[in-house]
């Protein structure tokens, strides 16, 4: 970690830890005198895997200071109370118009939110009070007291219940004053169903006294080793792209992400690229200021609903046959007013076709209560507007079709994982999570694999799982020569659901045996999309220079007839490559190049093709360590194409470090 002033300061951060490393009943100590390790989920084997890690160092300013981890016994020791904190807090307000609250009324009361942690070095607490005159806006702040008496407050706006009637925007001016001491004033348009951090800058807190100026420094190959990420390899980002990310938060603001989110193209990620830039730069300070920037632009979306009954994220079980916009009565009610909340492929809102992964990534970082609720409320997003016939009522099971399509269903199988895996096991939400994600692979497993589902109509050799907007013979982007007589998809995105299968296998899901069980046999079929494309176009197999292809036939169209039905004939890779004479006009030997995504024009560096194929290549790297037969050949085909390096290699490495994903084993 580095520090920006010198003293012995106090700190707190996220730290996830490689199965096995941390055993059932230990903890990670550090090797400096104030340390504190708590616990917040554990892997399969019990051991730990991901803890909010606190204490106090002696540092110097500017310079880099290393504190080494190893496993054993909690030392234990009286935890810091709230009556701690009381002695400790000096006058601290939050005020909203005419509308003040002290925050130091609020300890020891029920107006405690929740207790993120308590130990001898450091616990957490978040406060919530409603505006005073107002149904909807409600303030909340999380508060962190040190041994020795430091605090470090979160504060924030939120106008985000389900289902108070009227949701629109209020303009506020809203202000922190500490001990006297004004930290933050603005004027803040808080549009409906969202929720605003109220700082501003590079400081994404505010101290009682002088900001410790503390950033972490995750060890990368650590941190990639644990497998809660994906193994993000291309390093050493140009100085330039670093350069060029955000620096500094401004509430209410999309903070260097697109505000149309529902824009076409290939768009979405696993993690987002400033927080893969912060490993690939092995924390470059740059990158964490605009990881933190853009996981806080996150409650800038209209898509934050909090159950009123509860005070959480809305739960599955209450919300099963409802959704939004669906007609149900009493309906939930629809926001005036409000940021960018008309999703939809080419739509400029949210969309989970293109739905970003904002908060896991700084939770993992930072344990801030905050990050884990935004996770919350963008899965539960997912579920509130999706129809209840395509989610399977409270099951919230995840479909790759009609309501999802493949691309969307991929992310939202993406963000559930990721609270599944990140949400304590104590959490009351936690169990829906791991519910939906062991329903949707029942379902995967059964109508892709097994077909024991729908008669076994969707079934596909390739390895295809749902469709996108399966046209038939459209004039779409396509292999040439075009098709006839094909019913056929937009199979890159399918590249998604492979990459997130894959990805998600690697995370430890608290999921049972049966499940893990669909998950991989989920996973390996859906390798054969990525796989089979990387083939040595031999005998009859598919040529993998055209790796990047936008779409091809999956089926036999069948016109008039149901989309399932064309699956029932769904092709094999020889019989697309014979029944359409793919290999015949270009050769395929090691070391050509790869071609565009809609024409076998060479990729290029400018070329949009990237997009289509990054993922496809991050899913390939993965089907290599899942051991899927032909991958790590077909790794070494698309790799060592001509054109690879100029065209993916920099694309990787600096603009899109979050597709950037090498095989683990070498």
């Amino acid at each position: 970690m580095r520090a920006t002033v010198s003293g012995t300061l106090p700190f707190a951060f996220g730290h996830p830890f490689r199965q096995g490393d941390v055993p059932a009943g230990s903890v990670a100590l550090g090797d400096n005198a104030d340390w504190q390790c708590t616990p917040l989920t554990y892997w399969p084997d019990g051991s730990l895997k991901h803890a909010i890690v606190a204490g106090r160092a002696a540092v110097t300013a500017g310079a880099d200071t290393t504190i080494n981890l190893s496993a054993g016994v909690d030392p234990g020791g009286a935890p810091l109370t709230e009556a701690n904190l009381a002695a400790a807090l000096p006058t601290t307000t939050i005020a909203v118009d005419s509308d003040v609250t002290t925050l130091n009324s609020l300890i020891g009361t029920g107006a405690l939110h929740t207790t993120v942690c308590t130990g001898p070095v450091m616990s957490s607490w978040v406060y919530r009070k409603p505006v005073s005159g107002n149904n909807h806006l409600v303030v909340y702040a999380e508060v962190r007291l040190f041994k020795g008496g430091a605090v470090e407050i979160f504060p924030w706006i939120e106008n985000g219940y389900l289902q108070v009637a009227g949701p629109t925007n209020f303009v506020r001016t809203c202000a922190v004053t500490i001990n006297g001491a004004q930290r933050f004033s603005q004027s803040i348009d808080i549009k409906h169903h969202t929720r605003v951090p109220l700082i501003s800058g590079t400081a994404f807190s505010h101290w009682v006294g002088a900001d410790p100026g503390i950033t972490p420094k995750h060890d990368r190959a650590y941190f990639t080793a644990t497998k809660l990420i994906p193994n993000l390899g291309w390093f050493d980002p140009a100085g330039s792209a670093l350069d060029a990310l955000p620096q500094s938060y401004t509430p209410n603001t999309f903070a260097g992400d697109t505000s149309a989110t529902g824009g076409g193209g290939g768009s979405g990620c696993i993690v987002s690229n400033p927080s893969a830039l912060y490993v690939t730069s092995g924390g470059d300070a740059r990158a964490w200021k605009a990881m933190m920037v853009h996981g806080l632009s996150s409650g800038s979306w209209s898509l934050h609903f909090r159950d009123g009954n509860t005070n959480l994220p809305l739960a599955y079980s209450a919300w099963g046959t409802r959704s939004l916009g669906d007609g149900a009565s009493p309906p939930i009610p629809v926001g005036t007013g409000g940021q960018n909340i008309s999703g939809g492929e080419g739509g400029g809102g949210p969309s989970i076709t293109h739905m970003p992964s904002y908060a896991y990534f700084p939770f993992l970082v930072t344990g801030r209560w905050w990050f884990l609720e935004e996770m919350h409320f963008w899965a539960t997003y997912v579920f509130i507007t999706r129809s209840p016939a395509y989610r399977d009522l409270a099951n919230a099971r995840i479909g790759t079709r009609s309501g999802y399509n493949a691309r969307g269903g991929a992310w939202a199988l993406n963000v559930t994982a990721q609270c599944a895996s990140a949400t304590p096991t104590s959490h009351p939400l936690q169990a829906q999570f791991v519910a939906s994600w062991q329903n949707s692979m029942a379902h995967l497993y059964g109508t892709y694999v097994s077909g024991t589902l729908e008669g076994g109509a969707w079934v596909s050799p390739q390895g295809v799982l749902g469709t996108h907007n399966a046209t038939g013979n459209s004039d779409d982007a396509y292999v040439p020569p075009k098709p006839s007589n094909a019913w056929w998809d937009a199979v890159w995105m399918h590249n998604y659901l492979a990459a997130v299968l894959g990805y998600t296998s690697d995370m430890g899901l608290p999921q049972s045996a049966t499940s893990n069980a669909q998950h991989v046999a989920t996973r390996n079929h859906s390798y054969k999309l990525v796989v089979g494309r990387a083939d040595d176009g031999l005998s009859g197999r598919y040529n993998w220079r055209r790796f990047i292809v936008y779409a091809y036939p999956v089926g036999t169209d069948k016109i008039g007839l149901p989309v399932e039905t064309h699956f029932m004939a769904a092709q094999s890779y020889a019989e697309l490559v014979s029944g359409y004479g793919l290999n015949a006009s270009l050769p395929a030997t090691h070391g050509l190049s790869l071609k565009q995504h809609s024409s076998d024009n060479d990729l290029s560096s400018g070329d949009s093709s990237r997009a289509y194929g990054s993922t496809a290549v991050a899913a390939l790297a993965m089907a290599v360590d899942h051991g899927q037969p032909g991958a790590r050949e077909g790794w070494t085909r698309v790799t060592g194409a001509s054109n690879f390096a100029s065209s993916f290699r920099p694309y990787f490495s600096n603009d899109a470090a979050n597709f950037g994903v090498l095989p683990r084993t070498p």
